[in-house]
């Protein structure tokens, strides 16, 4: 689980808080959501920088990422097209301007997204 202590000091710089409802989701163990799955640790310093090289005109936490496709689900932390807060996914490693698959206005919106998606992605099985 990411936390405000273990993010990147130009995010904390700007003063950027992980919102009560990421939080909420771990509390209550709601974290199984395959296809997606939560990152931290060295995946997330990867994604994190990788994001950073191909995408520099946005600063995005990466918090989720899909296990069958390079999708990533991103906090926006300062973007001159996006909000604050927003959630984006990303298509990582699509040409810079074409990567944005989807703009979720916060958590909550993503999480409905990601149970509606792991319902689909059982049922085929």
């Amino acid at each position: 689980m990411l936390t405000q202590q273990n993010l990147p000091n130009e995010v904390q710089s700007l003063n950027f808080q992980l919102p009560e409802g990421y939080y909420r989701v771990f509390e209550l163990n709601l974290t199984n959501l395959d296809p997606w799955h939560f990152i931290d640790g060295e995946e997330f310093e990867g994604l994190y920088r990788g994001l950073r090289q191909r995408y520099p005109g946005r600063l995005l936490i990466p918090f989720a990422r899909r296990r069958d496709n390079d999708d990533v689900a991103c906090f926006v932390v300062q973007s001159t097209d996006y909000p604050k807060g927003h959630i984006l996914i990303v298509h990582d490693f699509a040409s810079p301007g074409s990567e944005v698959d989807a703009d979720l206005e916060d958590f909550w919106a993503w999480f409905r997204l990601a149970v509606n998606e792991m319902i689909e992605w059982t049922s085929r099985r």
